[in-house]
């Protein structure tokens, strides 16, 4: 019987923002470390100038006024003792779910807690459909998880550092 996810990493939906400015201001706050830790889903070149401009291209072509981005951090145990390389590949695996999204993060190591911040564009652009809360609150975090756990299961050999991970993930 496997412990409850939790113990192992945090996963919070944040909320949706939708002021004007929500966009530039979550892009250099995912950035603010400025470490190269950023990362992107459905956006080319992966960089912050881009994530903007792009995003903002979508937001127009849907008539979308304000800018809108669901707001995610997930936050390891410190016992899994994820290197910054790792975090990053569990980010991109994360982003995966959110196909036809544009989805940007960073990874943080300024808190002595390294976590990622992942924005998450409401609007599909492939067909301007909106992210609902359901897609947010239930099949995301789902999802999330067994991501981690996946992640967990394919590392956790690899190095001996993670044992005490996993014996929290198995019992």
């Amino acid at each position: 019987m496997a412990r409850n996810m939790n113990n192992i990493i945090y996963i919070k939906g944040e909320g949706k923002y939708e002021n004007i400015d929500c966009l530039e201001n979550a892009v250099a706050y995912a950035n603010k470390l400025n470490n190269g830790l950023f990362g992107v889903k459905s956006i080319y070149p992966p960089t912050p100038a881009a994530t903007i401009m792009q995003m903002n291209t979508v937001f127009r072509a849907y008539d979308i006024e304000d800018q809108k981005l669901w707001s995610v951090l997930i936050s390891p145990d410190p016992s899994c003792m994820f290197d910054t390389t790792q975090l990053m590949m569990l980010a991109s695996r994360i982003a995966d779910y959110w196909d036809g999204h544009q989805c940007f993060y960073g990874i943080h190591t300024d808190t002595g807690k390294k976590h990622i911040h992942m924005y998450i564009s409401i609007v599909n652009t492939r067909n301007g459909q909106l992210i609902t809360e359901n897609d947010m609150y239930r099949s995301f975090m789902k999802y999330a998880h067994e991501q981690v756990r996946n992640f967990l299961s394919e590392i956790v050999f690899d190095n001996l550092d993670h044992n005490n991970c996993a014996s929290n993930l198995l019992i």
